[in-house]
């Protein structure tokens, strides 16, 4: 179940993890007003706790938007330069998840180097297609046209990667879910059993 050993690494990182959690989310303490700062990180600015942004949805929306994200990138770079991958791994919320899920797996996963080499094009690819998209709607929005393809994309035209994040997912739809079940118990007959709509 949980790992046998603790070691004092495990345990700092852990730690700074839950810090860092709540830090991110530090509107839930009251603590926040309308002052938001994007970081590198996968968090869903749905999030309505959260008092910093992730970047990656900053950029995609201001983009589209027509506007050049360079707070966003000028952030990104500072970063990356002086942190590296090190700030994702300690200070991502979605980083503590997949940590803490780890933690309760019996067996470890392993993948071949080849399928790892292929996960890793492929996200290039996607954030190559995200990067298109929103490049493409910002054209358009700058030029004020193809206001029709913009309306058919709806919501993938400004922020296209996000429906699919899995940050997204148990950020903001799964406690939405939760949320919703617990102030309308009677419709989790339906919610378990969707044929009942049919009725």
């Amino acid at each position: 179940m949980f790992p046998k050993k603790f070691t004092l690494f495990k345990i700092v990182r852990t730690t700074i993890q839950f810090i860092a959690f709540i830090i991110l989310n530090a509107c839930i303490l009251g603590i926040c007003e309308e002052f938001t700062i994007p970081l590198p990180i996968l968090y869903p600015s749905t999030v309505p706790t959260a008092a910093f942004l992730g970047g990656f949805d900053v950029i995609q929306y201001r983009i589209s938007h027509a506007i050049f994200p360079f707070i966003t990138l000028g952030i990104f770079i500072v970063i990356a330069a002086t942190l590296g991958r090190t700030f994702c791994g300690w200070i991502c919320p979605f980083g503590l998840l997949q940590d803490l899920i780890s933690y309760i797996g019996y067996k470890k996963v392993t993948v071949s180097k080849r399928a790892h080499n292929f996960l890793k094009q492929v996200k290039y690819m996607v954030l190559f297609l995200t990067i298109l998209m929103v490049g493409i709607v910002g054209v358009l929005t700058a030029q004020n046209r193809g206001k029709e393809f913009i309306d058919a994309l709806g919501y993938f035209a400004y922020q296209p990667f996000t429906p699919f994040s899995p940050s997204e997912t148990f950020f903001t739809v799964i406690p939405k879910i939760i949320s919703y079940i617990a102030s309308n118990p009677s419709q989790l007959r339906v919610i378990l059993n969707p044929m009942l709509l049919i009725n």
